[in-house]
């Protein structure tokens, strides 16, 4: 990661990566089967989650980060739920050292406002949180009463694929249409980083060179990201 000053700078670090990180969860996930026939349960006293399907289970490590919720509207970390200690609150307290070291309060503070709905907001906390631990994907699930649970999953199983150019330019495109992304030219950069990418400079913007083709990112006078155009190949 390059300078950290705000919350928005870790985001812009992290939506890219994961994004295309939900996609190898997304992956693993449908080879048991269509997400209409599969089941899912999470034990936190054993740290499992488990997904069932007509084609096979799966099971990961579930490390709890916290929760979203619309009566108090805020996020509660699970580090300060008395509920919850020891090694399943392990990496929301990783993060919680990240936040002193940056002085974030967002990843810092027991407690923090909800500046968006509950899902986007835990959605961005998943997506801050796994790359500090390292480019964990991540689970949300309905905890009842319009609260959304945030869970980090581990598992060999969902270890990184190698980078893809055809998925970073899905990846890219999908990401821009949530409008969530303020520093694209920061964005890109740490996204070639941490999956892998040969990053490139263009005249018109930058480039993400991999086994399967180059991606190549048009971003206009004000740094917004523009076309994604592509050369690919089958790798």
């Amino acid at each position: 990661m390059t300078q950290i000053s705000s919350f928005q700078d870790v985001l812009d670090d992290s939506l890219l990566t994961a994004h295309d990180r939900q996609s190898d969860l997304l992956g693993r996930l449908e080879a048991c089967g269509p997400e209409e026939e599969r089941t899912w349960g999470v034990d936190l006293d054993t740290r499992t989650a488990t997904f069932t399907g007509p084609a096979g289970t799966f099971t990961a490590t579930a490390h709890l980060l916290g929760s979203a919720a619309p009566g108090p509207r805020s996020w509660l970390w699970a580090w300060a739920n008395p509920q919850y200690a020891g090694p399943l609150v392990a990496r929301a307290e990783q993060v919680r050292g990240f936040g002193e070291q940056y002085a974030i309060p967002q990843l810092r503070d027991a407690e923090v406002p909800l500046d968006a709905e509950p899902r986007q907001v835990a959605g961005h906390i998943c997506a801050a949180a796994g790359l500090i631990c390292g480019g964990l994907t991540h689970y949300t699930l309905d905890a009842g009463r319009g609260t959304v649970a945030a869970l980090l999953l581990e598992s060999p199983e969902l270890a990184p694929t190698p980078p893809s150019a055809i998925r970073a330019a899905r990846v890219l495109a999908e990401v821009a249409q949530a409008g969530q992304v303020r520093n694209w030219d920061r964005a890109i950069r740490g996204y070639a980083q941490w999956r892998g990418f040969t990053l490139g400079e263009a005249p018109e913007g930058l480039t993400l060179a991999a086994p399967d083709g180059t991606a190549i990112c048009t971003l206009d006078d004000r740094g917004r990201l523009g076309q994604v155009k592509g050369s690919f190949h089958q790798a």
